[in-house]
C-alpha cells in the first residue's frame, strides 16, 4: 500500500504546486491563427506565420479544476476547521478531474517561402490527470472515528489518474495550393521520459459497526499501477532514456486546411496529435488484488490511560503483510494513445489589422475531453503593439465563462507576447477553476511584413494597403480583363500576361 499512497501523494503535491505557478500557462485559443506568432501553426498546420525566418521560445500551460478552486483547500482568511468543514459538507465541491498539461517549447524555428512554410519545434510535454476522492481529505483531517465516517464504509477511488512526460520533435510543412487555399501537415517523433498509470486504486474503510467496547476497523484495497522510465517509482536519469533509439518511442501526426475566399473571411480546420507512445523501457508494475482485512480487539475502555506504541507493533505488521501487494517488471504491452485535438476557426477582417475570430476546439488538456469556444478581437493599437481581447466558454458538465487578454509587442527584431484566457483567475487565483496562459519571445529575421494581410509580403506587394491575390502580386482581382499589376509611378493598373506574371513571382524578378 505504501507504493500506491506515495504515488497518490506525489500526484496531489504536483498538481497544487504546478497550479501555483500558473503564470507560465497556455492559451490554446487566444491568438489563434496569429501571423505574428510563429508557433501558431503548431495548432493549425495550414497556417503560414508572417516572417521569413524566426526563432521562438515559449511556455504554455493548461490547468483545469472543474469542481473545486485552490481557495476551497487553502484559505488564509479563516480557520482550517471552517475551510474543511465547508468543503466536506458541499456535495458540489469535488476533487475529481484535476487536469494539467504543460508545453515547454524550448525552440521553434519557422522558415517561410513564397508558396510554403516549414517549421521545427522541440519541446517537452507534461500531462497529469488526478481523480482524487474528497473522502481522503476528510479522513486525513477528521479521522475515521469522526461521526461523519463512523458506521459506514468510506469508498476512496483514485482510478484513472496518470502522470507522464515526453519529448516531442515536430516538423510542420504548410503549402499554398491556390490563391484561396492552403494545406499543412505535421509529424512528430516522440520520446517518452516517464509514465505513471494508475488504472485501479480503490480503498475502503469501515469503522466499528458492531462493537460497543472494542474499536473494530475493516480495510479493503485493490490497485494496479504501471510505470515506465522509472526505478522504484523515481524517474531514471535522462542519459538512460536517450542512450537507445528504440526506448519509449512514438509518433504523432496532424493536418490542416485553410480557405480565404475573399477579403473579409477566412476559414480553417485542423487536427493535431494523432499518435501513440510505446512504453517499453524500465517497465514496472505494482499490483494488489482485492484484499480485505478486519482488525478486532482494541479495547477502547483503556484508551484513557497510557498506551505504549509497542502495543500497536503487531497491528501495523499484520496490516503491512495483508496489503503488501506484488511488484514486478516487464509485463504486457503498454501503449499510450495521444488523442487528437481538433481546431476550427472563422475569421472576419474588419480591416487588415482588426480581426474578429470565432474558434472552437475539442480535445483540450491532458485527457483531451474538454471542449471550448472563443470569440476574440485582435487589434493593432500602435505600430509596435497588438492587443487581443477574448471571451471563452467551457462546457464539461459545468459551464465556465472566461474573459481573456493578450498582447504582442515589437522592438526591432525582438518580439514578446503574453496571452491569458482568464484575467479574473490571475487576479483571484484562489477563486479560479484554472486557466490557459502563453508567454514567450521571438527573434525575427527577414522582411516578410504583410500590412494588408493578403499573404503577399509588403516588399513584393504591388498594391500595399489593399487586399489582393498572390497571382496578382497582391492586387485585387475584381476587375474584368487580364491579370494586372499596380505601377506606383503612374498610379495605374497595367495588364500583364498571367504566364509572365507567374514567372516574375516565382523567380523574384
Amino acid at each position: 500500500m505504501r507504493y500506491c499512497m506515495r504515488y497518490i501523494a506525489a500526484l496531489l503535491v504536483f498538481v497544487f504546486i504546478t497550479t501555483g505557478i500558473d503564470l507560465l500557462g497556455q492559451a490554446t485559443m487566444l491568438g489563434f491563427n496569429n501571423k505574428h506568432l510563429i508557433q501558431s501553426n503548431l495548432t493549425m498546420p495550414a497556417f503560414r506565420p508572417q516572417y521569413g525566418l524566426a526563432f521562438s521560445i515559449n511556455n504554455q500551460l493548461v490547468s483545469y479544476f472543474p469542481q473545486i478552486t485552490p481557495g476551497d483547500l487553502f484559505n488564509g482568511d479563516e480557520e482550517n476547521d471552517l475551510t474543511f468543514t465547508r468543503l466536506l459538507g458541499n456535495p458540489q465541491k469535488q476533487l475529481t478531474g484535476l487536469d494539467v498539461e504543460n508545453h515547454a517549447n524550448l525552440i521553434t524555428v519557422g522558415y517561410r517561402r513564397k508558396f510554403s512554410y516549414l517549421s521545427f519545434n522541440s519541446g517537452v510535454v507534461g500531462q497529469m490527470f488526478v481523480n482524487a476522492d474528497k473522502d481522503a481529505v476528510g479522513l486525513l483531517y477528521k479521522g475515521n472515528g469522526h461521526e461523519d465516517y463512523y458506521g459506514r464504509r468510506t469508498d476512496i477511488d483514485f482510478g484513472g489518474s496518470f502522470a507522464r512526460a515526453y519529448w516531442e520533435n515536430r516538423v510542420t510543412w504548410g503549402l499554398v495550393l491556390t490563391d484561396y487555399f492552403n494545406v499543412g501537415f505535421t509529424v512528430s517523433r516522440l520520446k517518452g521520459l516517464y509514465n505513471y498509470e494508475l488504472s485501479k486504486a480503490n480503498f475502503g474503510l469501515l469503522t466499528d459497526t458492531s462493537a460497543s467496547d472494542f474499536y473494530n476497523v475493516t480495510l479493503d484495497a485493490e490497485w494496479e499501477l504501471q510505470t515506465s522510465g522509472t526505478r522504484d517509482l523515481a524517474p531514471v536519469a535522462p542519459k538512460e532514456l536517450f542512450s537507445g533509439g528504440g526506448i519509449n518511442r512514438g509518433f504523432s501526426y496532424g493536418f490542416g486546411a485553410m480557405l480565404r475566399p475573399n477579403e473579409q473571411w477566412q476559414f480553417s480546420i485542423g487536427a493535431i496529435n494523432y499518435g501513440n507512445i510505446n512504453w517499453n523501457f524500465q517497465r514496472e508494475y505494482y499490483r494488489l488484488s482485492r484484499t480485505t482485512y478486519t482488525f478486532k480487539g482494541l479495547d477502547t475502555t483503556n484508551m484513557a490511560g497510557e498506551v505504549s506504541i509497542d502495543n500497536f507493533t503487531g497491528v501495523v505488521d499484520s496490516v503491512s503483510i495483508a496489503f503488501k501487494g506484488e511488484k514486478g517488471s516487464g509485463g504486457g504491452a503498454l501503449g499510450t494513445a495521444i488523442p487528437s485535438q481538433w481546431n476550427y476557426g472563422i475569421e472576419y477582417f474588419l480591416t487588415p489589422s482588426n480581426i474578429i475570430t470565432f474558434s472552437y476546439a475539442s480535445g483540450v488538456g491532458a485527457t483531451r475531453i474538454k471542449r471550448c469556444w472563443t470569440l476574440q478581437s485582435q487589434n493593432r493599437i500602435k505600430e509596435n503593439i497588438d492587443l487581443m481581447v477574448s471571451y471563452t466558454r467551457y462546457n464539461m458538465g459545468i459551464e465556465r465563462h472566461l474573459m481573456g487578454l493578450g498582447f504582442i509587442g515589437y522592438k526591432g527584431p525582438l518580439q514578446v507576447h503574453l496571452l491569458i484566457n482568464n484575467v479574473k483567475g490571475v487576479v483571484d487565483f484562489a477563486g479560479s477553476h484554472g486557466m490557459m496562459i502563453d508567454a514567450g519571445f521571438t527573434y525575427i529575421i527577414g522582411r516578410n511584413v504583410d500590412a494588408d494581410n493578403d499573404d503577399v509580403p509588403d516588399y513584393r506587394d504591388e498594391c500595399k494597403g489593399m487586399f489582393g491575390r498572390r497571382n496578382y502580386l497582391g492586387c485585387p482581382e475584381d476587375m474584368p480583363g487580364k491579370p494586372y499589376e499596380y505601377e506606383p509611378a503612374g498610379k495605374e493598373l497595367k495588364e500583364i500576361e498571367r504566364l509572365e506574371e507567374k514567372r516574375r513571382w516565382r523567380f523574384g524578378e
